[in-house]
């Protein structure tokens, strides 16, 4: 399942990026079905 997070405070580094999906999974658990997604609002346009 695809999770889309839209910030204007998301981070322009993948890297940083992927340290906050690890956050998010660590979480919620790390198994879990999800495809986190983190975007600004431009990219998402």
């Amino acid at each position: 399942m695809d999770v889309l997070i839209v910030s204007e405070n998301t981070p322009k580094s993948q890297w940083e990026r992927g340290r906050i999906r690890a956050k998010i999974l660590k979480a919620i658990d790390v198994f879990a079905p999800f495809e986190i997604h983190i975007v600004t609002p431009k990219e998402f346009e």
